[in-house]
């Protein structure tokens, strides 16, 4: 494979680069897929197959779906979260302590320790006992 061509420009908080085309904010690499492709169709993605997010080699640029970029991203290991065996508090993500639930709004899932979630939600339980107790001695 080529060499990666990075580009110049606004780089966001995930590391793609925009800029302003015919008023409106368009990554750098749909730009460089346009220029050299011609229009990309109706909700298809412009993916990398260097996995570098400011590359604009159009040789390294390929449409997909919105399924196959997440499928190519979990097969190349690059979810940030499959790569976390313990929860922030240290408890183990096993299939026995880990509550997987949908993202609304999204095809994301998201993984919860449920050693974790049971406790929050006895601090909860003992918060509203307590406030409510406050309310009756009142």
């Amino acid at each position: 494979m080529s060499e990666c061509m990075p580009a110049k420009g606004w780089i966001n908080r995930d590391g793609y680069v925009w800029h302003w085309f015919m008023g409106r904010r368009v990554s750098a690499h749909r730009l460089a897929f346009i220029a050299v492709n011609g229009p990309i169709p109706r909700g298809m993605h412009v993916l990398h197959r260097c996995d570098k997010r400011d590359c604009v080699n159009p040789d390294h640029l390929y449409l997909g779906t919105h399924q196959q970029n997440m499928a190519d991203a979990k097969a190349k290991g690059r979810f940030v979260n499959q790569k976390k065996t313990h929860c922030p508090a240290g408890h183990e993500y096993t299939g026995e302590n880990t509550l997987v639930v949908r993202r609304a709004g999204s095809d994301g899932l998201i993984r919860f320790c449920r050693t974790c979630k049971r406790e929050t939600e006895r601090r909860f339980r003992l918060r509203r006992r307590e406030q409510r107790e406050q309310v009756v001695s009142a």
